[in-house]
């Protein structure tokens, strides 16, 4: 029986997973770190590591740990300059209504009030009543009450009584 070959993993591969390591872990880390953490030879990461360092994808945090470099900013920086954040938004958006067939929308607090500032339409049983620009009391609708939900109970209960108004048919 013979062992399979074990899978190469070429200088660009590693540099990627020297900086997905980094990235995932949010914090300087040691060459040793590195290698224990990829499951790699000692030299399979010395090398990309001063590769890195020399082109300011990577920097020293201290004598033995690195970190994600300067030139990695300027990169992510280019790349910003030229994203238009709402078109990759509504991109998204039709690509999750189409998958479940539901309506999605992107709403935003307001003051004590829930706007819809972006709307698709899904295929699916659920019709969403509030349209792009409607601008209701946070405590009408679900999408309201999750604007809030990220707070403390007792915040979102002084939330809710500083902005609460009662609807129309008295359900809300």
């Amino acid at each position: 029986m013979t062992d399979a070959p074990r899978p190469r993993t070429g200088g660009i591969d590693r540099a990627i997973q020297i900086m997905d390591i980094l990235s995932e872990r949010a914090q300087p880390l040691t060459a040793y770190d590195l290698v224990r953490t990829a499951g790699a030879l000692v030299s399979m990461i010395y090398w990309p590591v001063d590769e890195l360092v020399d082109r300011d994808m990577l920097s020293r945090a201290d004598e033995t740990r690195f970190w994600l470099g300067p030139q990695l900013m300027r990169y992510g920086l280019s790349y910003r300059a030229s994203l238009d954040t709402f078109a990759e938004g509504r991109r998204e958006m039709r690509h999750l209504a189409e998958e479940t067939g539901e309506t999605v929308q992107l709403c935003a607090r307001d003051s004590g009030m829930m706007t819809v500032i972006a709307m698709v339409e899904g295929e699916g049983h659920f019709r969403a009543t509030s349209d792009v620009c409607t601008r209701v009391p946070l405590n009408w609708t679900a999408s309201g009450r999750l604007l809030l939900g990220h707070l403390s109970d007792a915040d979102r209960i002084a939330a809710f009584a500083k902005c609460a108004q009662p609807s129309g048919t008295g359900m809300a």
